[in-house]
């Protein structure tokens, strides 16, 4: 991977649209998931991506569904003692409709832009931009967060906890098979995310492992994976951008990078 495409996966995760945006080893230098109204979606691939300098081929993969987000992942590192003191069971577990964010009042939009400028604001933060007081704003923030229109989540290096090998894994399976590979795949805690694709493969899957012999293990002995006709590892070497968050490091030298 030359200076030129490693610039051209950092333009790509500059967008907007964009929720994350891998570096990898393998035939594909750069994956990423870009969130697009079907209405534009032939603009946003044809003409905005298409034209970054760098990119020289591209294969599209719309998602059909999500066997698991990234909001949905529990790396087991917490008790279920301490997931009911954040009061984790409490909230929904799955996102609202767009449909009922778009009809939320002119008070709750200000709080979810303001959360989504700053996830660590304060009710009386919150408060002082909305015009509210503290007590209603806590009301309406806890009501969203019940009802899935909120999630707040912190947005991390896997290597923090212990598990520095990310991968994506591009699986073949026959669709009549998906259900039972969700059912055998979803319980371990390495898979951080599934997506059911249309195209050449059936399933994308982020996961982490904290070592390879530890991802090696994995693909010979897990019971799903018996049941693909193939799949395709590849290793995740930098995350410029996660769950529409920019990495920390983003900005700084991208000359570096060279395969």
């Amino acid at each position: 991977m030359d200076v030129e495409e490693v610039h051209a996966a950092a333009a790509v995760a500059r967008r907007p649209e964009t929720l994350y945006t891998y570096i990898l080893t393998g035939s594909a230098d750069c994956a990423a998931e870009l969130s697009s109204p079907a209405s534009k979606f032939a603009e946003l691939l044809i003409r905005d991506i298409g034209s970054i300098p760098g990119v020289r081929s591209a294969a599209t993969y719309p998602v059909l569904s999500y066997p698991r987000t990234m909001h949905q992942w529990n790396p087991g590192v917490l008790t279920p003692e301490e997931i009911e003191v954040m009061g984790g069971t409490r909230y929904s577990k799955a996102p609202t409709a767009l449909e009922h964010v778009e009809q939320l009042g002119k008070e709750d939009r200000q709080l979810l832009r303001a959360l989504e400028r700053d996830g660590r604001a304060s009710y009386e933060e919150l408060a002082r931009i909305t015009g509210l007081s503290v007590q209603t704003t806590q009301r309406r923030v806890e009501r969203m967060r019940r009802e899935g229109t909120v999630f707040i989540r912190a947005v991390f290096e896997p290597a923090l906890l212990g598990l520095p090998v990310e991968v994506l894994l591009w699986v073949k399976v026959p669709f009549p098979e998906l259900d039972r590979v969700e059912a055998e795949m979803l319980p371990s805690p390495s898979v951080r995310y599934a997506a059911v694709l249309a195209g050449d493969f059936q399933l994308v899957v982020d996961a982490v492992f904290p070592s390879r012999a530890a991802l090696s293990t994995y693909l010979k002995e897990s019971q799903w994976a018996t049941r693909a006709h193939a799949i395709e590892p590849a290793v995740v070497v930098d995350a410029l951008k996660r769950s529409g968050t920019m990495a920390l490091s983003f900005g700084e030298d991208l000359g570096g990078y060279s395969s």
